[in-house]
């Protein structure tokens, strides 16, 4: 085979993405108490932006009305030419991110510890926990991100901008959305595989796609795994590792004479391999989560109706109006300057001014309207959540409610980033709606994960409750998998242990010895 260089032309298209399609995607996830500050930037740089709250945005408007001034015309144009670009080109799946801005093994990383790895990690003056003078990138980043984007949102980002155009991509974003709230991926890939009838090696490359993700132990299977996954990241790997990781129960408990005897290594060491563990974060969720929900308020409002609709029960949805901030652009002001006699250089400024914020009041209204949708859709696929509570949440992934709105799935993704919505139920992140599902034993009804996280929870609690000869009736996993099944959920023992592991529950066993000192 002769190889020859040559000359080619190809015809492709391609979105090449404006200032203005950069800003309306930043809009999109940024939640009502960030849009103010936003707004506050934009109002500072344009000459011809005003903010106005929700009295004095209707006073305006009618002002303008008598005065047969088009001042809100921009305002009501809810089926502008930005919102049909917006929709189409969220379709096109092509659009990178652009906003970058109590476990039972508490005791091993007590407060003090993890504060001081905070520490030395934040302070870029020091040196690492580590032993060497560079600090740690991964939560120096972690840190530097957590106050503006949620672990997901951080953790999307990275896919958006190490997989442009890769494949995996979507796999990628399928994937996170079956990560629990400690971002650990609990099911196999062979289970992935059955439910996302995708093949068997695209599932893994997917998995070692998040698992390649900062910060180190995205995607672990259990806590034993991310330990060793952050172990080797560091550099601090030693076989020694593979026994601890695999007797953390006996860790946990404080049996470090037996642990020793297991790694055939003096106590002494042990306690040193020990030290380093403790040095590593196992949370890794933790500095992510967002302010407590009461010091927000909700960007969206969720009401009981007397009267049924039709599409949405007995629910109402509404935007909150108390934080939504309103803005306006300040037509005649831009009509008197333009009529004046000014400088070709002056002229070109006012004019791009002007045009910026009639698309940024575009922006924000496709914004309103997405936003509400999305509410709408989630409301309208968890009316039983809402009646009934936790126990009835229904699966749901980011791709049913894009199906249903003819969205792309990033959009959903953006929108309902750092948003809350109030109901009756209390204030939820727009994220906490989706969960993946737990087939059940009969029927194609299926169970939301987080809600059998929840029925664990209270199956555990009432152990208490439950006295056999004077003492709890502990459960072991083998029984929680039972009373599960007994309650129509199809789940097996392992998930069952997962499931526990993840949400901080000892095993059997050392509840039943808390149990014996506590009788």
């Amino acid at each position: 085979m002769s190889i020859k260089l040559k000359l080619q032309s190809k015809q492709m298209q391609s979105l090449v993405l404006t200032p203005q399609m950069r800003q309306a995607i930043h809009i999109l996830q940024l939640n009502n108490l960030e849009l103010n500050e936003f707004l506050a930037e934009q109002v500072n740089e344009n000459p011809f932006l005003e903010i106005q709250d929700a009295q004095g945005f209707d006073t305006a408007l009618d002002a303008s009305n008598s005065d047969n001034n088009d001042t809100g015309n921009a305002a009501d144009s809810t089926d502008s030419v930005a919102g049909d670009f917006l929709d189409n080109s969220f379709k096109s799946g092509n659009l990178p991110e652009t906003h970058i801005t109590d476990s039972f093994y508490e005791n091993l990383w007590d407060s003090d510890a993890r504060q001081d790895l905070q520490n030395r990690h934040v302070d870029q003056g020091e040196a690492s926990s580590y032993g060497d003078d560079n600090i740690n990138p991964g939560l120096v980043i972690e840190q530097s991100v957590s106050s503006v984007l949620s672990f997901a949102d951080f953790v999307q980002q990275q896919i958006f901008d190490k997989m442009l155009e890769s494949p995996l991509k979507e796999d990628c974003l399928t994937l996170l959305g079956w990560l629990d709230d400690e971002a650990y991926l609990l099911e196999k890939a062979e289970e992935l595989e059955t439910r996302l009838e995708i093949s068997l090696d695209r599932v893994q490359a997917a998995q070692n796609e998040l698992r390649s993700l900062m910060p180190v132990g995205v995607a672990a299977s259990s806590l034993a795994d991310r330990l060793s996954m952050q172990l080797h990241h560091e550099g601090l790997w030693h076989p020694d590792f593979e026994v601890i990781l695999d007797n953390l129960d006996l860790l946990g408990r404080g049996e470090v004479n037996l642990l020793a005897k297991k790694c055939k290594i003096r106590p002494r060491i042990l306690l040193d391999r020990v030290e380093t563990i403790r040095q590593l974060n196992p949370k890794i969720t933790s500095s992510f989560k967002f302010q407590a929900t009461q010091d927000r308020q909700p960007d969206i409002l969720v009401f009981e109706n007397d009267v049924a609709d039709e599409e949405y029960g007995n629910w109402r949805i509404e935007l909150n109006d108390n934080t939504l901030p309103k803005i306006l652009v300040l037509d005649r002001y831009w009509e008197e300057l333009a009529a004046k006699k000014m400088p070709s250089k002056d002229r070109e400024y006012l004019n791009a001014c002007y045009n910026s914020g009639n698309w940024l009041v575009k922006s924000m209204n496709q914004r309103a309207i997405t936003l509400l949708r999305v509410a709408r859709e989630i409301v309208k696929q968890q009316p039983e959540f809402l009646k009934k509570g936790l126990d009835y949440l229904k699966p749901m992934t980011l791709r049913d409610i894009a199906v249903e709105l003819d969205l792309h799935e990033s959009t959903v993704s953006r929108v309902t980033a750092n948003k809350l919505m109030e109901t009756p139920r209390g204030i939820f992140e727009l994220k906490y709606f989706f969960s993946v599902g737990i087939s059940a034993k009969e029927g194609d009804q299926s169970h939301s994960a987080r809600a059998v996280k929840e029925r664990i929870k209270n199956l555990v609690a009432g152990e208490t409750k439950n006295q056999k000869d004077g003492r709890p009736k502990i459960f072991s996993d083998e029984a929680l998998a039972l009373a599960l099944q007994e309650d129509g959920i199809n789940i097996a023992r392992r998930t069952v242990a997962k499931y526990r592991e993840a949400i901080g529950i000892p095993s059997s066993a050392d509840r039943k010895r808390a149990a014996r000192l506590l009788s």
